[in-house]
């Protein structure tokens, strides 16, 4: 594994550590406990199995690929949830996010829910003592534990088990109304599962560079930095996802009023015990869990908005520390704007994020399948070479360099206004420049 790249077919330790933003000695106690040794890179099929014993070792594997696990409200653990990319593809999201605006009171539910909101609360706002300096460094690149990083890995073969290989645990943060509270809380843990196989499809694509009308739609740029921190910030999402707690509270006029769909307390207390998690103060559980105040209007909403809640709460928290930027952080068009005239506000709003992954999702498979006509190259990353008559794909350009016949992905082009660290190409009658390290082509 030179250079800390594996061999067509195989994974290092290096990749791990890169597109799972884990760190060096997480990444070596996962080696260590899926017993690969000194082994600096595995065949994909031997860490495919790997994965599976070891989580069978400790909770229920799904039945197969495709299927997640979830807990239920009576404390039990399902695996009959279909996470396949046709069943996401049916959560619709035609049209746009709830937001913030207005006066939701005395609109009915359906008004309330068109205008809900969610809060990124800091513990000013609630009068809570700060009793932890915590850093964004301090917590890691994303907050793995072995069981985390474990599910991650697994979730890149579609395996989805239980989230935090946790055994099953009841939720003691219900409002007054049990009946409607035990109903919600088996759909939330369902929920959180597919909005996970949401941003985990999103961050596979993310690194095939396979996002990049997406991502300057939604971030105003598609370079190298901005790649890097779109990775980060969706690793930290799932990360959260993976290992997180969700306390209900009932209605209260400064926490959880009727136009409240969730909020977390990005820098509130840490390891809080039942009683003061009740107190709607908390970062993290006794366990260490990230945690996510929901409220009765989740409980009442579709699913597409609950998908969003959950996306939208879990950047809030560290190490990924979204915010919702002002003066406008909410819906497609204020979004967009942001994309298009302040970039830098863009990458760091909550809701950028989640118009971004809905976008990469309903794109994902969509469209007809082309007929192939002729043989396919090989792709420049394969270390292998055709001959022609061959042909690329619209996003990848043909080069020969001696002999040798493959595709290499395209280089955006001048008109795009961005560029590309990483290797690309021109196609024939074009120019590649470089402007201090980044590609791009011109005519």
């Amino acid at each position: 594994a030179e250079g800390g790249r594996a061999p067509p077919g195989s994974v290092s330790r290096r990749m791990v550590m890169e597109e799972l933003y884990a760190n060096a000695s997480m990444a070596n106690a996962l080696w260590g406990a899926l017993s690969f040794g000194s082994n600096e890179s595995v065949a994909c099929a031997d860490l495919c199995r790997a994965v599976a014993k070891y989580i069978g070792g400790v909770t229920q594997l799904p039945p197969s690929n495709d299927r997640a696990c979830y807990n239920t409200a009576v404390g039990g653990v399902a695996c009959d949830l279909d996470v396949s990319l046709a069943s996401l593809r049916n959560i619709s999201f035609a049209g746009d996010l709830p937001n913030h605006h207005g006066d939701a009171k005395s609109m009915g539910t359906l008004g309330v829910q068109a205008r809900g909101r969610f809060k990124h609360v800091r513990n000013q706002q609630l009068g809570v003592v700060r009793n932890s300096n915590i850093s964004l460094a301090s917590e890691g690149p994303a907050g793995h534990t072995l069981r985390t990083l474990v599910e991650r890995v697994a979730n890149v073969f579609h395996i989805y088990p239980v989230p935090g290989l946790e055994k099953p645990f009841l939720n003691t943060g219900l409002g007054p109304d049990k009946v409607h509270d035990t109903a919600c809380l088996t759909s939330v843990s369902r929920v959180s599962q597919k909005a996970k196989v949401w941003v985990s499809s999103v961050i596979s694509k993310v690194q095939r560079q396979e996002t990049r009308p997406h991502m300057h739609t939604w971030f105003g740029a598609t370079a190298a930095a901005t790649r890097k921190e779109v990775l980060r910030v969706l690793n930290s999402i799932e990360a959260v996802m993976t290992n997180f707690r969700y306390v209900f509270l009932p209605p209260h006029p400064d926490a959880c009023d009727d136009t409240t769909y969730a909020f977390v307390m990005a820098d509130g207390l840490v390891r809080c015990n039942e009683a003061t998690l009740r107190t709607a103060e908390c970062r993290t559980d006794s366990a260490g869990r990230k945690v996510v105040y929901l409220c009765n209007l989740y409980c009442q909403s579709s699913e597409k908005v609950q998908v969003e809640t959950l996306t939208h709460e879990s950047s809030h928290h560290l190490p990924a520390d979204t915010d919702d930027v002002p003066p406008e952080p909410y819906g497609r068009e204020d979004c967009l704007n942001m994309a298009r005239d302040r970039p830098q506000a863009a990458i760091r709003n909550a809701d950028n994020y989640c118009f971004y992954v809905m976008d990469v999702i309903h794109n994902l498979g969509s469209g007809q399948r082309r007929r192939r006509r002729g043989s396919r190259c090989p792709n420049a990353a394969s270390r292998q070479c055709g001959s022609t008559p061959c042909s690329c794909s619209d996003d990848m350009v043909k080069v020969n360099e001696g002999g040798c016949v493959h595709c290499i992905k395209r280089c955006p082009s001048a008109a795009s206004g961005a560029c590309d660290e990483l290797a690309c190409g021109c196609a024939p009658g074009e120019r590649k420049v470089n402007e201090d390290g980044c590609f791009y082509c011109s005519s």
